[in-house]
């Protein structure tokens, strides 16, 4: 009798404990996939939808796919917004979050190959970065510029200005640093001396905006004092969602607004003409202030831009069916010790033993099918 009962108490707490093991182990694989991953993912979007890109294809994904449980962007993602749509993403490990604008267009490029820093892109359009508590160093990169923030809180703008009969458009690059400092570089084609002659690089503080106008003869370069239009977009257009890491400090302090309409413009702290070595028949002048109507560049417009028409992809790229893999496996699991709670008993306390050795062997069925489960669909890594 008593060895009867230690056998079956035994074989109970040998159940119990594989249950609590394979427990533990789905909470580890599940923790460690969120923090391993170098990844960005989507999780909040204020619209209807916008278009993302990945592995070369395209697809128009509805907001509502997003805020019910987010969106992983990989590496060379591209994301494009609408009119009337902003979108949240958030950068792990480092908790960064990106707000972008409505039409507008970025792209994740991930960490650089010796992974220094994280690397994202503005193709056009205005985004703000407000860096995580694991940020590094971050680099963003619009045209033939480069910008590396620290920690802090940023935004972006690079438009084009329409040119006339005799000219082509003109990029225009701001940065408005909110908080913290960065450092502004020349990048890849058409970078180099012929955009910022021979300085390396332009440092921003907190509190400033830098502003260049970057044409085939010459960079102009203006610093201004961040004006009250600027911090009342983003205060306006603030992040809303809740993403998967701890949302860094994205508070914006406005202040005292302008007493006069006309006061909206920001002293100008400094401003630079630099010409290209390539037109040496360029004058180095110092260059006038910019007056009042035109020193408006943070708030401009941005681009018009109009989603393509929706293609035949999947409009979601999810972990469903992994997430209900994973719940049948612990089902399972967890049906095999209710089998064993109600069969041990049976075979010292009453008469019905057949009822008892059924169900115990029953419930090593449910255990081995669980486990299985659970282990494939922990294995099983779904496209995004």
């Amino acid at each position: 009798m008593t060895s009867s009962v230690y056998g079956s108490f035994r074989k109970f707490s040998i159940t119990v404990f594989m249950t609590v093991l394979l427990f533990c182990g789905f909470v580890f694989c599940t923790v460690s996939e969120l923090y391993a991953q170098t990844g960005a993912r989507i999780y909040y979007v204020e619209g209807e939808d916008f278009e993302l890109t990945l592995r070369s294809e395209r697809a128009i994904i509805q907001a509502e796919a997003v805020n019910s449980g987010g969106i992983g962007l990989e590496r060379s993602g591209i994301v494009h917004t609408g009119p009337g749509t902003f979108l949240e993403i958030q950068l792990i490990p480092s908790a960064t979050v990106v707000m972008l604008s409505e039409n507008s267009s970025f792209v994740y490029n991930g960490f650089d190959e010796a992974g220094r820093f994280e690397d994202l892109g503005l193709l056009y359009g205005r985004m703000r970065v407000v860096t995580g508590s694991g940020a590094g160093s971050l680099v963003v990169r619009s045209g033939v510029v480069s910008a590396r923030v620290g920690k802090g809180d940023f935004g972006f703008d690079y438009l084009l200005e329409p040119g006339d009969l005799n000219s082509a458009p003109r990029p225009l690059f701001n940065l408005h640093v909110l908080k913290g400092g960065a450092e502004v570089f020349p990048y890849g084609i058409g970078g180099g001396s012929s955009v910022f002659g021979a300085g390396n690089s332009l440092d921003v503080y907190e509190g400033e905006g830098l502003f260049l106008d970057i044409s085939s003869f010459h960079t102009f370069a203006e610093k201004k004092s961040l004006d009250y239009g600027l911090l009342s977009f983003w205060n306006e257009h603030n992040f809303a969602g809740s993403p998967p890491l701890a949302m860094p400090d994205t508070l914006i302090v406005l202040g005292e607004p302008p007493s006069e309409p006309d006061a909206a413009s920001s002293p100008v702290i400094s401003t630079t003409v630099i010409p290209s070595p390539d037109s040496p028949d360029v004058v180095v002048t110092p260059a006038e202030p910019l007056p009042a109507e035109s020193a408006t560049v943070s708030t401009a417009t941005p681009i018009e831009y109009t989603p393509p028409e929706p293609i035949k992809t999947p409009a979601t790229f999810s972990n469903r069916g992994k997430n209900i893999t994973l719940a049948l496996g612990l089902f399972l699991t967890a049906s095999s010790v209710g089998l064993q709670v109600v069969s041990n008993p049976q075979f010292d306390l009453f008469s019905n033993k057949d009822l008892a050795k059924n169900l115990n062997n029953a419930s090593y069925v449910s255990l081995g099918a669980g486990l299985i489960t659970t282990l494939v669909a922990i294995l099983y890594n779904p496209s995004r």
